[in-house]
């Protein structure tokens, strides 16, 4: 009698014996983020082997789940628009790339349909954060010397530690959010203490010490986020109404605030001056020399190729 051997690599035992392993990647990918990029890779390859078990799970996840689909979508339309241009397909394949993470959006949602799972991720990610932070703060303060390790963006005047000035503002002003959502949830006082002053000294790190414009954005818009919300929940808990009156509160005292710590801290003011400057001298396809021109060139192209 012959048997025919018909492997299943979408059986639920194959995924009960890869999920938790996969869960394990997932968060330790929390803490290699902000710290390693090929320990990053690394594991996200192991997420992606691993993800060939459950693929039937994931595509359910990727047909119904609406952020599933808008990250696949868009996904979608990159690899197309590499069709379109004079761009050499080796170079466009190589920019296809840096996108390739849109990918994992189901492979991360069905891993981290467990709350618990996303709490350790979401904490191994604020642990890198914290780590960056403390070191950072070290070597602002010319306490710690820059090593050989360290970024070639790292210096006193810029203390960034394992990326450049601009993946760290954006993942410190993240964490900002995280630490201030933690804060808001602590049961504890010593619990409030120290998510409030992580978030405090992330705020200070990310306006005040390091470069990256980008993470002032993030960064203001996550607040007003928080603030807008915090107060939400605390107007239902009364029983009170929460209308557009007092959102335009909101948006009034951020931009209040935004505008003295722009008038407050001299490093604040030059960085966002330097970006009018660089507006003004930009001319369209001469903006390489300036971060703020490469943009320019950006949007000045699409608007180009949309016409």
């Amino acid at each position: 009698m012959r048997t025919h051997f018909n492997p299943s690599f979408d059986s639920p035992l194959m995924q009960r014996k890869t999920l938790v392993p996969l869960q394990w990647c997932v968060m330790l990918i929390g803490l290699s983020v902000p710290i390693s990029v090929a320990l990053d890779n690394v594991l996200m390859a192991v997420v992606l082997l691993g993800a060939l078990f459950s693929l039937g799970s994931i595509s359910r996840i990727a047909a119904t789940q609406p952020v599933a689909r808008a990250a696949l979508m868009l996904f979608a339309i990159l690899f197309l628009a590499m069709l379109y241009g004079a761009t050499p397909l080796k170079e466009a394949v190589s920019t296809l790339g840096k996108y390739i993470d849109l990918m994992f959006v189901p492979i991360f949602i069905f891993l981290l349909a467990d709350e618990a799972v996303r709490r350790k991720a979401r904490h191994a990610f604020i642990l890198a954060m914290l780590i960056t932070l403390f070191m950072s703060y070290l070597v602002g303060l010319k306490i710690l010397p820059i090593m050989s390790w360290m970024t070639v963006f790292a210096e006193p005047g810029n203390p960034v530690i394992f990326h450049s000035h601009i993946t760290q503002n954006n993942m410190m002003a993240f964490a900002v959010f995280l630490a201030l959502l933690e804060w808001r949830d602590a049961t504890t006082l010593a619990k409030r203490i120290f998510w409030g002053a992580f978030a405090v000294l992330g705020i200070f790190n990310t306006l005040f010490m390091v470069q990256g414009r980008t993470g002032y954005l993030i960064l203001l818009v996550l607040l007003g986020w928080f603030v807008w919300t915090s107060l939400a929940r605390h107007m239902r808990k009364r029983g009170k109404s929460w209308g557009w009156k007092q959102g335009v509160s909101i948006v009034l005292v951020i931009i209040v605030g935004s505008f003295a710590a722009y008038q407050g801290s001299a490093r604040l003011h030059d960085r966002v001056a330097l970006v009018a400057s660089d507006y003004q001298a930009w001319t369209p396809d001469h903006g390489k020399l300036t971060s703020t021109g490469q943009r320019l060139d950006f949007y000045s192209n699409t608007l180009q190729i949309v016409r």
